[in-house]
């Protein structure tokens, strides 16, 4: 990245305070946290904004941001409380009142309260990922769970028809995949964006978050949804011990993670035995059984080892029944977390290597704030995250 490019941007959290499904949605509490003053403390968390600002026509909704780290907070105008006034409309007035005072820039972002699950390294990713493109703005995704191209359309009240065409009423693996924005995150150019005063008209470039952590709440069901999502992803990391041998060896030996590690063998019994034993007495390493904080069911495997007295490696392998659930973002996270604690040293910097062509991992790393070394070496990745110890 240029210089310029590293330039921090502005937030916009729009956050109305009436809801006609989800009344007083934007103020409604995600594990004991308003959802506006979650979305302010994730912006904040990423690193990547000068400014985090939320516009409301609600004087409680102010408050609450304000509570919660908001930069600014602007009161609309009776025009922009309107509810036929969309968050395209609302970001122009933001921008221009804003550059009116002297606070411009290049880049602008939106996070929407209502996406409880985002983090703060899907935020910087997105946000990374407009300044590495030649788009004027970067969108979160998710795929669509069910084919849109399979609805149907009910007529005169009584009869059923595919809304696209018969055509279109394939197998789901037969269909293109479609997808949604999820709210996580929407990254602008700010003069080509004031330019149309929209984002679809401007070149967009996807960036894809996990369906589990892609969840827009629009009702009160929505929200519960989240919870549970969160509960299911919450992750604990124990010690891991001698009796953990068999199950380690078995997940070490699957096939897809030896496709994906960097020894490929096949490792046998007495040796993984030997390389256990040492690697739970190395005072340098740290090695862990993670497991879903709810019913304690060990879904991986991770592990911490000191490089020097500034830098840890870390590494993971997902339980291959539990491949493909969003777990290895969690288990980053933990991972992280025991670093920060100091649990190899005062360490600064957080380093993972990921083979390459192992994109399920790279995008792991990448959505846990991980930012790719752009020197990468024949066959791997390396990634790094600086600690924050604040």
């Amino acid at each position: 990245m240029t210089e310029r490019s590293l330039t921090r941007g502005l937030c916009i959290i729009p956050a109305r305070g009436g809801s006609r499904r989800f009344p007083r949605k934007n103020l409604a509490r995600f594990r004991g946290t308003p959802l506006v003053g979650l979305a302010v403390a994730v912006a904040k968390a990423s690193g990547v904004f000068q400014t985090v600002c939320v516009s409301s026509d609600d004087a409680e909704v102010l408050d609450v941001a304000r509570a919660h780290g908001a930069d600014r907070v602007l009161q609309r105008s009776p025009e922009d409380s309107a509810y036929d006034r969309q968050v395209k409309d609302i970001c122009v007035s933001v921008v221009e009142q804003l550059s009116a005072e002297g606070n411009v820039s290049d880049l602008f972002a939106v996070l929407l309260p209502t996406s409880p699950l985002r983090t703060a390294g899907d935020v910087a990713g997105a946000y990374r990922t407009l300044l590495e493109s030649d788009a004027d703005c970067c969108m979160t995704v998710v795929a669509w769970d069910h084919p849109p191209q399979r609805a149907l359309r009910i007529s005169d009240g009584r009869r059923l028809a595919p809304f696209f065409g018969p055509e279109y009423l394939k197998p789901a693996q037969a269909l293109e995949t479609l997808y949604r924005h999820d709210g996580t995150a929407l990254v602008a150019r700010t003069q080509p964006f004031l330019h149309v005063k929209g984002f679809y008209e401007l070149p967009i470039v996807p960036y894809r978050v996990s369906a589990d952590r892609g969840v827009d709440v629009d009702s009160p069901r929505d929200l519960a949804w989240a919870e549970f999502l969160a509960t299911r992803l919450a992750i604990r990391l124990r010690p891991a011990t001698m009796a953990d041998e068999a199950r380690l060896l078995l997940w070490r030996n699957d096939p897809h993670t030896r496709a994906m590690s960097f020894s490929q063998d096949a490792v046998s019994s007495p040796d993984h035995h030997r390389w256990l034993e040492r690697r739970l007495h190395d005072p340098r390493s740290r090695l862990y059984v993670a497991e879903r904080e709810c019913g304690r069911e060990a879904v991986g495997v991770g592990r911490l080892d000191a490089i020097d007295d500034h830098s840890v490696e870390v590494g993971l392998t997902v339980a291959p029944e539990h491949r493909g659930q969003g777990l290895a973002h969690p288990i980053i996270e933990a991972l992280v977390d025991q670093a920060v604690r100091g649990e190899l040293g005062p360490s600064q910097t957080v380093v993972a290597y990921v083979r390459t062509g192992n994109e399920a991992s790279l995008n792991a790393f990448t959505s846990a704030s991980f930012q790719r070394d752009p020197n990468d070496l024949p066959d791997r990745i390396r990634l790094s995250r600086t600690l924050n110890r604040s």
